[in-house]
């Protein structure tokens, strides 16, 4: 039987909520960065009552601009690919998702976590991660191009080099 456990509520709550976007000309690179105390995590136990392949860790955070303008939010599935070492390390698949006002924006990489994949404090994976834009809706169909997590400080940083054409 799958366990299901969340960070922060409120701020899942919130995620849900209408975010005023400051809007990203379509289709062309961007960066964004995520929106301070507003990351929401949670952690699904699918099997054994231990760490075990595909467990999911899910989340989401508000997007802003370079001014701190929101954009949208972004949410994230990582999924734990390989039983886990002993340290709780493992290969990791992330889908992330760019919500932004014109469309969405779709991502995957594949990488190894340097963290206990269910702790829900912890950053489980050591930027910077390229992720291949796998596709998108709206004013980003047919998107394609890489986008990269780098985190700075306490500021986690997307570099969106998007291309529809």
């Amino acid at each position: 039987m799958a366990s299901f456990r969340v960070k922060s509520l409120a701020a899942a709550a919130g995620l849900l909520g209408a975010v005023a976007a400051t809007p990203v000309m379509a289709c062309d690179p961007f960066v964004a960065h995520g929106a301070g105390d507003t990351r929401s995590v949670a952690y699904v136990n699918v099997g054994e009552e231990t760490l075990s392949q595909g467990d999911m860790r899910l989340g989401g955070r508000t997007l802003n601009d370079d001014d701190g303008e929101p954009l949208g939010v972004y949410s994230w599935v990582s999924t734990l690919q390989e039983p886990p070492d002993e340290n709780g390390s493992g290969t990791v698949a992330i889908d992330l998702y760019l919500e932004l006002e014109g469309g969405q924006i779709m991502t995957h990489a594949l990488t190894r976590n340097t963290g206990r994949f269910d702790d829900l404090d912890a950053v489980i994976v050591q930027p910077p991660i390229e992720f291949a834009i796998v596709g998108g809706t709206g004013d980003y169909a047919r998107a394609r191009g890489i986008s990269r997590l780098i985190v700075s400080g306490s500021d986690t940083v997307f570099v969106v080099d998007v291309f529809c054409d």
